[in-house]
């Protein structure tokens, strides 16, 4: 699921629904196997309507369509939020896309039909493909404004190869910025990973403006969760600028790096943390999934974990470690995976101040594997991280 923004600008925000293995019998296409589909339900002083008011569908058998769906804020600055979506597959690992359709005092416009006849107002096709596909597609995100042009941009990650190149594609982001046209036909900007399997791009998003220079900043994350050297994966950040992102990006050049320790999977998720402390530089939000929590009663394996670092005017400061984070909060639970897939910030209980939100989709109480979210409400102290007798406070 995800926040569409307002796409028709009646002042409320609408929600998006994945279904990646849609499959319906119909006359556009009688075999199209796990085509997926998106939903769009438009908010009302009712709150959102019952049955969705749009539909996006795939034509193509193992698209994936709505592998990952997010609001793309206003790429072509007309006053109405805009969506992209990814398509992750197309024909089984081979063409895959990323789409986006324009808001408008409307909404979204007739449904939507991904593949050769779509009707997105701007698609996006893989530009490097390999010999397996490179998932061009499953992680989309819509970044904010990074070159201050007054039109929102965005990135879609070719994160890696599931098969046989799993250990030597290293993954890449590619981004593209908004105009009064909407985005560019091909990638304005983009980073590659380093390291076969690292899985650079499965987590990413603009984090807004972290050291207030008026630009929104980029963080890409490679949680490593297939390297073969157990290095705990990273998160980068570029900082936005008139010019945009600057040079091609990759790890060398980037402006900020965070490290995990071992098999942590830190960077799994990377989010905008808003501004935790009210001092009018954004935070950036991560998550280290896999991170191994030490307690009295012995290692809490894979218990999971996130992190917080301040922005400030000189950004987010020295290189990031798990030990020299502003706030650190650890899971309580073995193989819970808390920060897995999910984490968010917003300021839910109006006092000016955002609070956190993450997710645990492993975590057992009493039932297993049951899943939980857990809230945090600010100001959120800083944590011992070598133990939690429980998560800081209760779902």
């Amino acid at each position: 699921m995800a926040c569409a923004g307002d796409v028709n600008g009646d002042g409320y925000e609408e929600i998006m629904i994945c279904m990646q293995n849609y499959y319906p019998k119909d006359n556009i296409c009688t075999s199209c196997y796990d085509e997926g589909a998106e939903f769009v339900y438009y908010g009302s002083p009712a709150g959102p309507s019952s049955s969705p008011d749009w539909k996006a569908r795939g034509d193509d058998v193992w698209g994936f369509m709505g592998t990952y769906a997010d609001s793309a804020g206003d790429v072509n600055g007309d006053g109405y939020d805009d969506i992209i979506i990814g398509t992750s597959e197309n024909t089984y690992h081979a063409v895959s896309h990323a789409y986006v359709w324009f808001g408008g005092p409307a909404g979204l416009g007739d449904p939507g039909l991904g593949g050769p006849s779509t009707n997105a107002d701007w698609v996006a096709t893989n530009p490097d493909p390999v010999i397996d596909g490179n998932w061009f597609g499953v992680f989309v995100s819509g970044i904010g404004d990074v070159n201050g042009d007054g039109y929102d941009d965005v990135m879609v990650s070719a994160c890696c190869s599931f098969l046989q190149n799993q250990n030597q594609y290293p993954g890449k982001v590619y981004v593209y910025y908004g105009s009064a046209a909407g985005l560019s036909p091909s990638a304005d900007w983009t980073a590659t990973g380093d390291t076969g399997g690292s899985i650079f791009g499965i987590g990413g998003d603009g984090v807004g403006d972290l050291n207030g220079d008026g630009y929104d900043d980029l963080a890409v994350g490679a949680p490593c969760n297939f390297c073969l050297s157990p290095d705990g994966g990273h998160v980068y950040i570029w900082y936005g600028s008139a010019s945009g992102l600057g040079d091609p990006g990759n790890p060398s050049n980037a402006d900020w790096v965070a490290q995990g320790v071992s098999n942590s999977q830190l960077g799994v998720v990377t989010r905008p943390a808003g501004d935790i402390n009210n001092d009018g530089y954004a935070d950036l939000l991560v998550t280290a999934a896999n991170y191994d929590v030490l307690s009295p009663g012995g290692v809490l394996f894979g218990a999971g974990a996130w992190f917080i670092w301040k922005g400030s005017k000189n950004g987010l400061g020295e290189p990031g470690t798990l030990f020299n984070a502003d706030i650190i909060a650890q899971g309580n639970q073995a193989g819970a995976a808390l920060g897995m897939f999910e984490a968010g910030a917003g300021d839910v209980n109006n006092d000016g101040l955002d609070d956190i939100f993450v997710a645990s989709y492993l975590y057992s109480d009493p039932e297993t594997n049951e899943g939980a979210v857990f809230g945090y409400y600010s100001p959120i102290k800083i944590w011992n991280l070598l133990y939690l007798p429980s998560i800081i406070s209760s779902p």
